[in-house]
C-alpha cells in the first residue's frame, strides 16, 4: 500500500553524510538501493516524537525530512520511478526499532538503475522540508 503524498518521512542522517558547510545532508545520505524513512504522521498520531527513535545507531543522526510526494516527484525529475511504500515487517524494522514498525516506510526504485542516481540524491539532499543537524 502506498504512503499518502502528503505524508512527512524523516530518513536519519549519519554524521559522516551531513555537509557542515551546506547545513543539510550530503547526498551520500540517500545512496542506497532503497530508503528506510519514518512516516513522522504516524508517529505524531501515536503520541510518538521522532527522537524517540534515536537510539542504538541513529542516536548521533541528524535528519532530512520529506513528503511521500517529494520522494516521487524528484524521481521523475530526475528520469526515475519510485514507490513509497509501507514496509512494517521484521525484516525491514530491527529489533530495537520494532515498537514503531507501524510507522516504518521504504522508497523503492521500481525502474532504473539498482542504486539512486546522483541527480536523485541531489535533489533529496537541497531540497529537505526540514533538517536537522547530527548531534
Amino acid at each position: 500500500m502506498s504512503v499518502p503524498v502528503d505524508d512527512t518521512l524523516c530518513r536519519f542522517v549519519r554524521p559522516a553524510d551531513w555537509s557542515t558547510r551546506d547545513s543539510r545532508p550530503r547526498p551520500g545520505a540517500f545512496k542506497q538501493p532503497a530508503l528506510s524513512v519514518w512516516n513522522i504522521d504516524m508517529l505524531d498520531q501515536r503520541g510518538v516524537a521522532i527522537d524517540e527513535l534515536r537510539i542504538e545507531h541513529l542516536g548521533a543522526c541528524g535528519q532530512a525530512h520529506h513528503t511521500a510526494g517529494d520522494y516521487v516527484t524528484y524521481a521523475r525529475q530526475s528520469g526515475l520511478k519510485v514507490q513509497v511504500v509501507w514496509r512494517s515487517e521484521d525484516e525491514y524494522v530491527a529489533e530495537p526499532w520494532r515498537q514503531w514498525h507501524y510507522a516504518h516506510v521504504q522508497v523503492e526504485a521500481t525502474s532504473g538503475p539498482p542504486q539512486f542516481t546522483a541527480p536523485y540524491r541531489g535533489l533529496l539532499a537541497t531540497n529537505c522540508r526540514h533538517s536537522v543537524p547530527p548531534d
